[in-house]
This record gives structure tokens, C-alpha cells and sequence, in this order.
């Protein structure tokens, strides 16, 4: 089923139709609670799942403490209301949805020892990290 942020309306759709497994809905208490177990949740988002959609964010830049972030985040999800939510998202220090590859060309753009990119200095206005 498509995911809805916590207290969002509307018609429910696959997110992913043909994968299998089916994604989780990561909003919803885990009836096994296996699922919910912190070095677990590091270990998919990390090396990602075989055969899945599931991929390894690791291998693109994404660090062990951005991980262990996202752990945190999604201990707390099943937990929050719409308000809380929306709340957190405020607060967050932002995120892309460029897709894994420009995240991770970007985080080596703005790791360059000169502090620049392409003889520009590196802007912030467009976008947040």
C-alpha cells in the first residue's frame, strides 16, 4: 500500500506495485516487533535487501550516524500523531529527493578541501541537507 505520513487522508495504492516483498508500512506498530529492533533497521537501511527495492545507503555516502538518525526516526514513527509529525519534519535538517546518486556527488562536492565547486562557492539557498 502506498504510505501516508502519520494522520494523512486518502485512498491507500501500492507503493510498489509488483515488488515483493511489499514494503512495510514503517508508521504501523510491527506485529512481530523483530522489525522494530534497532541494529536491524541500521542493517537494512545500510546494506539495503537483496532483491528488493530496498537499497544499500550505505554504498551511496550516507554515514553510520545518518543512519543510526533514521533508526531514532523510525523507533519514534508508529508513535506519532499528524501534528507531532509535521512538527519533527520542521525541525529536521532536511532532505533530498534527488535521488541517492546526486546526494552522494553532492556530499563529495561540498567535502572538497577548497571549500568550492566549479570555481563557485557552494550555495545553499536551493536545497538543505
Amino acid at each position: 500500500m502506498r504510505q501516508l505520513p502519520p494522520g494523512a487522508r486518502g485512498r491507500r495504492q501500492r507503493a510498489a506495485p509488483g515488488s515483493h516483498p511489499p514494503p512495510p508500512n514503517l508508521a504501523a506498530p510491527s506485529p512481530t516487533g523483530d522489525a522494530r529492533l534497532p541494529a536491524r533497521q541500521f542493517r537494512v537501511i545500510k546494506h539495503g535487501v537483496a532483491a528488493t527495492g530496498m537499497p544499500a545507503w550505505g554504498k551511496v555516502g550516507m554515514q553510520d550516524s545518518e543512519v543510526w538518525d533514521l533508526v531514532a526516526f523510525l523507533q519514534v514513527l508508529p508513535t506519532l500523531d499528524a501534528a507531532q509529525y509535521r512538527q519533527r519534519i520542521a525541525a529536521s535538517d532536511g532532505h533530498s529527493h534527488a535521488g541517492a546518486e546526486q546526494h552522494a556527488a553532492h556530499l563529495g562536492q561540498i567535502a572538497a578541501p577548497s571549500g568550492k565547486r566549479g570555481g563557485k562557492a557552494h550555495d545553499h539557498a536551493g536545497h538543505r541537507h
